[in-house]
């Protein structure tokens, strides 16, 4: 696979299967989808393992936070690009087709960011970038130029094999981790939505201590 999705999975019964459909739909095909379980204790798993792709790897650890779940999902990864997806947001038609595009275009570029869409219960808000090679990232970063994170964003596996996600901290792990990264990143943006956060949802796993890991294909 050129892509690896990286999923982390707590307790999203009522969701996974559409974030899950929303990347086997994509036009796009040679990805893997790597759903790492961090010790769900509702329903999620059977809907899992009721969705038969030889895309999907499905990955197991004890509950320990998404950020562990994260970067057991990069440490699986066999693509060359990884896009993290929270187990309640979806991508939009196309999206790894576009990513894939920009980066070709871009050859120098080792983190795509890509715009997205924000839906709560009050409507939509869309958060739109400029199609842009970003000069200074952190300038960009601070005027909210370029927001990598999960969902929207290609990164470099090796890049993120080089800064992984500090699991001692619990809020705000996405921006601590891009702090990180922008001292090594070469980012392009672009102005077409990626995904849709959806808020109403609450976030990608809570975390606690202790895990183990076992890898097969669903």
């Amino acid at each position: 696979p050129l892509i690896s999705v990286v999923i982390p999975l707590y307790n999203k019964e009522k969701i996974i299967a559409r974030t899950i459909h929303s990347v086997l739909s994509q036009s796009f095909p040679n990805f893997e989808l790597i759903v790492v379980n961090d010790g769900s204790t509702d329903g999620s798993m059977d809907v899992v393992h009721a969705i038969h792709d030889d895309r999907i790897v499905l990955v197991e650890q004890d509950n320990g936070g998404p950020s562990k779940a994260r970067n057991m999902g990069v440490k699986q990864a066999k693509g060359e690009w990884v896009l993290f997806l929270d187990a309640d947001d979806e991508l939009m038609d196309g999206a790894l087709e576009h990513l894939l595009g920009v980066a070709r275009k871009y050859p120098q570029a080792n983190i795509i960011d890509g715009s997205f869409i924000v839906k709560t219960y009050r409507g939509k808000r869309n958060v739109i970038y400029d199609d842009v090679a970003i000069q200074n990232n952190y300038k960009a970063f601070f005027y909210r130029k370029t927001l990598p994170s999960t969902g929207h964003t290609l990164f470099k596996k090796y890049l993120l094999k080089r800064h992984s996600y500090d699991t001692q901290i619990r809020r705000y792990e996405d921006v601590e981790l891009i702090m990180r990264l922008l001292k090594d990143a070469h980012i392009v943006t672009t102005s077409t939505p990626i995904f849709q956060v959806n808020t109403s949802f609450s976030s990608a796993s809570s975390a606690r201590p202790r895990t183990s890991t076992r890898r097969r294909r669903c």
